[in-house]
Formats: C-alpha cells, structure tokens, sequence
C-alpha cells in the first residue's frame, strides 16, 4: 500500500481566455494521515486543483488518490468526501432531510459524530436550507461531510463563514478524526493561522504551480530569513541575491543553505551577514509568493 493518500502530478489546464493559465504543471503529495493545508493568493488555483482531484473538471496530468489512478472507482469515492468552495444544497429541503439523505449513502456514517455535531453546531434540522445563513450552511456541509468515516478529507475553504467557536469544533474534529482512524486531511485556506494551528505540513501555490511544499517543522528548520549588507550602497548586489528585497545597501531574503555556507559565500560577493532568523510560516509564504518585506 502507498504512503502517500494523494499524488497529483503535472497538472496542465487553460483558463477561458487566450493565453490563461490556470494550472500549469501543479505537482504535489499528501502522506497518509496528515493534515495538509494548502495556501496561495488569489487565483493562484487551489479551488480548480481540488475540484480538478474531484474529477469535478478536467485537466491534463495524472492523480493518484488512495493508491488508485483516477477516475475513482465508487468504492474510491465513497473513501473520500469533499465540502467544495460554492456550497449548495436542496433548497427546499429541511437540514434533517438532507442529513438523512446523506446519511443513506455512507454505510460507514458515524451516528454518534452526527449526534454531536449536530448539537454543538445548533443545527435547525427542521429548518429549510434555503433559509439558512451562510454560517450555517457551512457547518451542515461539514456535518454531511465528517460524519462519512472518509480516508481523505478535501475541504476548499470549509473555515469561510465560521465564527470562532465553529471553527475550534471544526480543528478539534480534524484533529481527532485524523489521531484516532488515521484520516488524511487536505484543507485550502486564505488564512496561514488555519494551517499553524492544526496542519503539519503545507502546500504553497503560486500562478497555478506548487512552489513550495513539505512537512512545516522541516521547512522552518531548513529555511532562514537572512538580512546581509553590501560595503557599498552603489554595488550592484550578487546575482544569486538579485531577487531579495533591497533597501540601500540592506538585502533580506529567505535562504535554505547552510548558514556558513552562505557567510562565505556572501563574504566573496563583497556582503557580510547581519541577520539570520529561523523562517516562520509566513515568511516562507510571502517570499514564494515574491513579496517577502
């Protein structure tokens, strides 16, 4: 069996305009039983990536979900659950309705999660869905969706519209899902504190590419934010260095060499290090994204 719950490999997709992009060569793993939380800016395609993994559009590349290639199989699918961007339900249906009716499909549906997430989320069951807010139409997706004992857990901004409380209860729920069957979460979000709080690994996107992904301690312990001085404000700063921020004669950068390969190696260059600093999550972002400050 594979360690790995979720290969995608060299996606390839064209948006509706001449010479759109979407997804242009997006690769990445997620580990069985980890929590992976995906972040990029917006349009970086994240949402495409999940819907494309979903079989929900297509693109050109290969998957791999659960050791089996895509399309998946029914006996797949009904390993994986997915609360998607747009979250729509049966308008005139009542929120127990749809519960049960969900519920029909899944013979691993766990009754006791339902049973609580029910009560902790304060669904209205004989309320219609049409009706709901969108803070509570977002913790009935969840409901239909953790309580099908999946394998893999895709959720595509599932925090959008939860108010602290929710969200908590949503983590805690992750977490021991994860801890106690050894599910595998996957989780796209706008907010780095979603993925410091319960993920241990991360997927960074950036104009449709995976620029950078791994197990969160790993990076932060591989990667430094680095703050070097040239001799002299008017040189020209190294050509290994010509993407960091400069502010006179100050370059700040973020760097995975060995930091006293990087003194030397700055040193011959005419700069000396000033700074070094273990790189948080954010940094690690913003400088992918190209706008480490």
């Amino acid at each position: 069996m594979t360690s790995d719950a979720l290969r995608v490999r060299d996606l390839q997709k064209l948006g509706a305009g001449i010479g759109v992009t979407v997804l242009d060569g997006m690769s990445f793993t997620v580990p069985r039983g980890s929590i992976c939380g995906m972040v990029g800016p917006n349009g970086a395609g994240k949402s495409t990536t999940l819907r494309v993994v979903m079989g929900l559009v297509f693109a050109k590349g290969s998957i791999e979900i659960l050791g089996a290639p895509t399309p998946m199989s029914r006996a797949t699918k009904e390993r994986v659950a997915f609360v998607p961007e747009t979250r729509t339900l049966y308008p005139f249906a009542k929120a127990g309705e749809m519960i049960r009716l969900t519920r029909s499909f899944y013979p691993a549906w766990d009754a006791a999660l339902e049973r609580r997430l029910v009560d902790d989320f304060a669904i209205p069951l004989d309320e219609q869905c049409k009706r709901l807010s969108k803070g509570m139409l977002a913790r009935l997706w969840l409901v239909l969706v953790l309580c099908r004992n999946a394998d893999l857990l895709m959720l595509d901004e599932a925090s959008d519209g939860l108010d602290p409380a929710a969200l908590d209860l949503l983590q805690r729920t992750l977490i021991q899902q994860v801890a106690d069957r050894g599910a595998t979460v996957l989780f796209s979000t706008h907010q780095l504190a979603d993925v410091e709080q319960i993920a241990d690994r991360v997927v960074i996107v950036d104009r449709g590419r995976c620029v950078m992904e791994g197990a969160i301690d790993d990076l932060r312990q591989r990667y430094r934010v680095v703050r070097c001085a040239l001799d002299d404000e008017r040189e020209p700063a190294p050509a290994a260095l010509a993407s960091w921020r400069r502010d006179g004669r100050f370059l700040t950068g973020l760097s995975g060499d060995d930091p006293s390969v990087l003194a030397d190696a700055l040193t011959h260059a005419g700069a000396r290090v000033v700074d070094a600093q273990p790189a948080s999550l954010k940094d690690l972002f913003l400088a992918q994204v190209g706008r480490l400050a």
